[in-house]
């Protein structure tokens, strides 16, 4: 996402209020011949005027979000394994989406062969080929917000554009083991509405999120704007997916600091942007030098972009005092370079290119493949052609790359083919070759699985292909046969 400034970057519902007044409304109805019951979002958030304030949506039937609504402080929201949840279509104050505030807690705990499903109202799952390949922006998004801290001044923000002059408005805060809940199993799909002109919704946004949460099995399908955003918070996350969005896969601002492990990002030929966007501090809100600095630990990894014709742009975009770690990945198939640093001569109070000098950013022992750009003159090696930036740090950065990295000529993944227009026509993401081979840094903590190879995905089983939709659906799409 470009962050230009806070009430851009986080204007996620524009003029959105919720739609009734007190109690939600909870009405019965039927979908596609289904049992289905339409929420309709209440001041008073998700209260059941049977269950009260901790509230079960069943696998039973359906659930459609007509409008905003809000999973209330003190309020608890369980899924069911299996159950569809859909968003009614709607742009600025008719969007959809699900937002949990400070102190709610969503239980949204999946399994691999039932897992939870969040996606549009004319999404029709019985049949493949009922939504085109661009099908975004259909409804909203899903929204957490928790009390972990940021880096900014405030340490607690207001979600722009929420019409809503309270509380539950709020992220952020001072406990970095905060809990908003689980989710484990979600596939959310076809979202982004448009709010106003050049503002979407993300897929999923964890705003002040804390490490007491948990996130895992999380798929972003065809969003029409960043899958996976994390505005600062503490969170971990395991073995997540972007596909296919128009913004960047994975976005991290406001002083992100969790710990990541196999997260898999599978770029739009046509519409796309970084694989991942990692900024520091906001200019708006204390500054690009706002401590604690941003710094998740990042390990397996696996980012294939839109291919060496395609429309995407550099994988690691870093930016505003962003610091952390990248070990043990592969970067895979893009166009404009693989790695940015910004590098403002004079500012390094404000550049990432000052946390990449002292040690504190580091990218080492990843494998990149098929990557366009630039060759730097005078770094003597193909590594100036992963480096996006110019001038003599564009030089350091090359040669830095090349100590601690490795170019393959051979794709460290089982299979990326790609027909005459430069579409994926078949995606197997296990790893192979150089990927089972070369050497991995050790893994820093027990929350990181300690295993034998290079990126998000194993040489055997593949965790991504049962349960997401990108494993299961791509047959949705003309000539594209995913991981079958």
């Amino acid at each position: 996402m470009q962050t230009l400034v806070l009430v851009v970057s986080l204007s996620l519902f524009a003029a959105l209020t919720p739609r009734a007044m007190g109690q939600a409304t909870y009405e019965s109805t039927t979908h596609n011949g289904k049992p289905a019951v339409v929420v309709v979002g209440g001041d008073d958030g998700i209260e059941h005027p049977e269950q009260g304030t901790n509230v079960t949506w069943t696998a039973d039937r359906e659930w459609i979000l007509d409008g905003l609504v809000f999973v209330n402080e003190g309020q608890t929201l369980t899924i069911e394994p299996g159950t569809v949840i859909r968003g009614k279509s709607g742009q600025g104050v008719e969007a959809s989406a699900i937002v949990v505030a400070r102190g709610g807690t969503i239980n949204a705990s999946g399994t691999a062969q039932k897992p939870i499903i969040f996606t549009a109202e004319k999404d029709d799952l019985s049949t493949v080929d009922d939504l085109p390949a661009n099908a975004r922006g259909l409804w909203g998004g899903m929204i957490i917000m928790g009390r972990a801290p940021l880096n900014t001044t405030p340490n607690v923000l207001n979600v722009e554009g929420i019409t809503l002059n309270e509380i539950r408005n709020q992220y952020g805060g001072t406990d970095e083991n905060d809990s908003s809940g689980t989710l484990r199993y979600v596939s959310i799909r076809h979202g982004g509405t448009v709010l106003d002109k050049g503002n979407e919704i993300n897929g999923l946004t964890l705003a002040g999120v804390g490490r007491g949460t948990t996130i895992e099995y999380v798929e972003v399908f065809n969003n029409q704007d960043d899958g996976i955003e994390f505005f600062g918070g503490t969170v971990d996350a395991k073995y997540l997916i972007s596909a296919f969005t128009t913004d960047d896969s994975f976005d991290f601002d406001q002083g992100y600091r969790g710990r990541g492990q196999f997260w898999l990002a599978v770029q739009n030929s046509v519409y796309a942007d970084h694989a991942a966007e990692h900024d520091g501090g906001e200019s708006d809100f204390g500054g690009e030098d706002s401590k604690p600095y941003a710094s998740p630990t990042l390990f397996n990894m696996t980012y294939v972009g839109s291919g060496l014709d395609g429309a995407g742009s550099t994988a690691l975009h870093i930016r505003d005092n962003f610091a952390g770690s990248y070990y043990n990945s592969i970067i895979a198939s893009f166009p404009s370079g693989a790695v940015y640093i910004e590098d403002v001569p004079g500012n390094d109070s404000g550049d990432s290119r000052a946390r990449f000098e002292r040690g504190d950013l580091a990218i080492s022992n990843n494998l990149f493949y098929e990557i366009g750009g630039t060759f730097v003159a005078g770094t003597g090696s193909s590594f100036g052609g992963l480096v996006a930036n110019d001038g003599t740090f564009a030089e350091s950065l090359a040669k830095a790359l090349e100590t601690d990295n490795s170019i393959v000529s051979l794709s460290p993944l089982k299979d990326l083919s790609r027909d005459s227009y430069g579409v994926i026509s078949n995606l197997d993401p296990r790893a192979t070759r150089d990927a089972l081979s070369s050497e991995r840094i050790p893994v820093p903590s027990a929350f990181f699985e300690n295993v034998s190879y290079m990126g998000a995905v194993g040489p055997e089983d593949n965790w991504a292909e049962s349960w997401s939709f990108l494993g299961r659906g791509g047959e949705q799409f003309p000539g594209l046969d995913l991981m079958e």
